[in-house]
């Protein structure tokens, strides 16, 4: 009898990136990782791991993460996820930032704008700019 074939690993998740994150990861780095969340749930197809990648992950301790995890779990989650009942902590209050505008790039003031119109609108709401770009692979 042959040997089952190993089980592949979980795949990478928000919840993944919140642990980094909450331990003191760099910002930049950081936004990669997201990207590599996005890029590798669009890949998959499997349910079980969909929903896996969209479990809720907890909070970095950080505002405008929390609100950035949550946005972009929204827009990954939307229509894959096995229930919406999955993507409920998306939208909990600790997932917005409610006192100002959050740019984990702190982008100069005269790319304010063009950054501001490159932000998925599930990331506006939550008074982030993160522009799309860095959420797409090459």
């Amino acid at each position: 009898m042959a040997p089952a074939a190993p089980r592949p690993p979980d795949p990478f998740s928000y919840a993944e990136l919140v642990q980094e994150l909450a331990s003191g990861e760099d910002w930049h780095f950081a936004a990669r990782l997201l990207r590599e969340v996005v890029i590798r749930c669009g890949r998959i197809t499997d349910q079980a791991a969909i929903d896996f990648v969209h479990r809720d992950p907890g909070l970095t301790g950080i505002r405008g993460w929390d609100a950035i995890i949550g946005g972009v779990a929204s827009m990954t989650g939307r229509g894959r996820v096995s229930d919406s009942a999955v993507l409920h902590w998306c939208f909990e209050p600790d997932r917005y930032c409610s006192d100002e505008m959050f740019d984990p790039f702190d982008a100069p003031d005269k790319y304010f704008w063009i950054d501001y119109l490159r932000t998925p609108v599930e990331l506006q709401v939550r008074n982030v700019i993160f522009p799309s770009g860095n959420l797409e692979g090459l």
